[in-house]
């Protein structure tokens, strides 16, 4: 059997990477000028015809295929390598920013971020898009365009557990996420998350949190942070943008109350957080409403907006001291105590004990506390 009716008979496409390691070869240190474009006429016809791009565009794909390999790749700044690799110089290179741009609307190319920064994208060639080429299968850019909610969070939750198996790359982590959002512009929960204006870290973090408390309320640990996010470039920049802001209190989740520390024991733990009652009313309500009408409440936990109001009598001492700590409890105030607290290496938290004979409203007040403060009670 010839190379070809091999080929053919893999359902792949004849020749595609060959071809793409030609126009490669003709092209090195030719400035992509007239003359490669005319030597490259037959494999560019082929690439092009292919992937339904144009000439332009199956050159500069071969040449960020290329880039993609380096092994160096990740210590070069932003598209160095790539300007490298096409011997031009970068006003030669702004002139392709289209061509590269509309490659990446195919999702042939995807966007490496640079957080933080303002130099110019960082392309890469997806790692779907690579195994099709060594497949010798049809290229076709996976979709993740998702009709429904359940399908959403599945899909986010295996994400996340690639990421954690270094599966995934942290640039196709922020990629694949990125996708996510962007292909189910339709469900309500995506529509409240940008409804927020958070930065890409921040957004994502968020999706976190929401993607574990989906299945049950589980806590967010720093370590599982820096874990998720960090990266060879931008470990300094994930510590100043998120852990560090986290240990103090001051993290933009925090100020908009849609995360607080998590509470075991009765105090609140410092170094691990949960979504707030807040942000599961207001972000996951719909989610939230079909596991209360299903009756999936954990066991013994009732939530904030289920405890019904009640009138409370004290005499002039114990009431002034249950108005003191319902001021504690509030968002602004709380926050504040968890930050001087973390200031001086203390677990964040306030304890208290009720004492009285039975039936003088020690656990009614715990809930008017709870149910004033905006918090589930456990």
């Amino acid at each position: 059997m010839s190379d070809k009716s091999e080929e053919n008979a893999r359902g792949g496409q004849p020749g595609l990477l060959r071809d793409i390691a030609r126009i490669l070869e003709l092209s090195k240190g030719s400035g992509l000028d007239e003359a490669f474009f005319e030597e490259a006429a037959p494999q560019l016809e082929h690439v092009a015809r292919e992937m339904e791009i144009s000439h332009l565009q199956a050159a500069l794909f071969a040449h960020i295929l290329d880039t993609s390999f380096l092994k160096n790749h990740y210590n070069l700044p932003a598209d160095e390598s790539l300007l490298n690799s096409l011997k031009c110089g970068k006003c030669k290179y702004l002139e392709y920013m289209d061509e590269i741009e509309e490659l990446a609307k195919r999702k042939y190319v995807t966007v490496a971020k640079h957080f933080g920064t303002q130099s110019m994208p960082d392309y890469i060639v997806p790692s779907d898009i690579i195994f099709s080429l060594r497949k010798g299968e049809p290229i076709k850019p996976k979709s993740r365009k998702i009709l429904s909610a359940t399908k959403f969070f599945s899909e986010l939750r295996t994400v996340f557990e690639a990421r954690f198996s270094s599966e995934m790359l942290f640039v196709d982590f922020i990629r694949t996420l990125d996708s996510l959002m962007d292909e189910n512009p339709h469900l309500g929960f995506i529509q409240k998350i940008n409804g927020l204006k958070l930065d890409t870290l921040d957004r994502n973090l968020l999706l976190f949190f929401c993607s574990r408390n989906m299945g049950s309320q589980q806590g967010v640990t720093l370590q599982q942070i820096s874990e998720l996010f960090e990266d060879e470039i931008h470990g300094s920049l994930i510590e100043a943008q998120l852990i560090y802001p986290l240990e103090t209190g001051n993290h933009c989740l925090q100020e908009l109350g849609l995360i607080e520390n998590a509470n075991h024991e009765g105090f609140a733990f410092y170094g691990e957080f949960v979504l707030t009652e807040k942000a599961t009313d207001t972000i996951l309500d719909e989610f939230m409403n079909k596991k209360t009408q299903a009756g999936k409440n954990p066991k013994g936990f009732f939530p904030a907006t289920g405890i019904k109001k009640k009138a409370m009598f004290y005499n002039p001492g114990v009431e002034e001291k249950v108005k003191q700590l319902g001021s504690f409890l509030e968002q602004e105030n709380f926050k504040k105590i968890i930050g001087r607290l973390a200031e001086r290496g203390l677990r964040g938290g306030i304890a208290c004990l009720f004492y009285g004979d039975p039936g003088t409203g020690k656990t009614e007040t715990v809930f008017q506390l709870a149910r004033k403060a905006g918090r589930g009670l456990m």
